[in-house]
């Protein structure tokens, strides 16, 4: 899959096989729902409305991740605010997901070296893995040391989850995640305690 002279590596174009079949999973999801919608009653229609947006918009920031890791020229990282990142994923997700992801502002947090879309998307995308496991997810911001933290966190149970090793739902998700995040410096932290999970995008603080 590499492009003639790219420096794209063997785990790099693993890691987008593997997000081609989570994706290709979605859409047939997408597809039994849509199914499902001839006769139905008017709410079970409004419900199912939603959750066929809910499914397109992660299927496209799972696919949003694709060309980051397939390109030999990673995107620039510029100093960007995190509060600007939180707004952004606010504005980004579906109507429907209001009522289920909670977003606090960090208050005055330092700048962090980011390329912004691309933490963007793999907020996003893991905001919908913590949809799937839990009624709510909330997500926050906090200086933590030298570094900044956007955290993904919920307390629920949820279907079983996959080996930390398996390249397929959230453990994938993650992998993906560090793979990019390493691009610019940045780092996974993955905490599991009982039925809390919280998941932290780390970044070093941009010098000032």
């Amino acid at each position: 899959m590499a492009r003639a002279g790219s420096e794209t590596t063997p785990a790099e174009e693993e890691l987008v096989f593997a997000l081609c079949h989570e994706i290709g999973n979605l859409l047939a999801a997408a597809r039994l729902e849509a199914g499902l919608l001839v006769g139905a009653a008017p709410d079970d229609l409004a419900a199912a409305s939603r959750r066929l947006s809910e499914i397109s918009a992660w299927a496209g920031s799972l696919l949003a991740s694709v060309r980051p890791l397939l390109d030999p020229n990673p995107a620039p990282a510029m100093a960007t605010d995190p509060g600007e990142l939180l707004d952004g994923l606010r504005s980004g997700l579906d109507a429907s997901c209001d009522e289920r992801v909670a977003i606090e502002s960090g208050g005055e947090l330092p700048d962090v070296m980011v390329a912004a879309e691309v933490v963007y998307h793999l907020l996003l995308s893991e905001v919908f893995f913590g949809l799937q496991a839990a009624d709510s997810v909330r997500v926050s911001a906090r200086a933590e040391g030298g570094h900044v933290e956007l955290s993904v966190a919920h307390v629920a149970g949820g279907p079983p989850r996959a080996p930390d090793d398996a390249l397929r739902g959230r453990p994938l998700g993650h992998a993906v995640a560090r793979a990019l995040l390493a691009r610019h410096g940045g780092w996974l932290e993955v905490a599991n305690g009982g039925e809390s999970t919280r998941v932290s995008f780390c970044f070093h603080a941009a010098a000032s």
